[in-house]
């Protein structure tokens, strides 16, 4: 998961208008894009997860 957290993160960084650079940017700033990438997998695995059970519970 660590590859898909620094690549969200990096995501995330780019869309801001300030952006100079992820390799240029100090580390405190970047472990915050990576906490918010961690945020976001974990929401969309919780999605995944609710929607498989909704799934499996309508089939039975």
């Amino acid at each position: 998961m660590g590859d898909d957290v620094e690549y969200i993160a990096k995501a995330f960084y780019a869309l801001q208008d300030e952006a100079r650079g992820w390799d240029r940017e100090p580390e405190r700033l970047k472990e915050a894009f990576r906490r918010d990438a961690r945020t976001a997998i974990a929401m969309v695995d919780a999605e995944i997860k609710a929607r498989r059970q909704a799934s499996t519970r309508s089939s039975v």
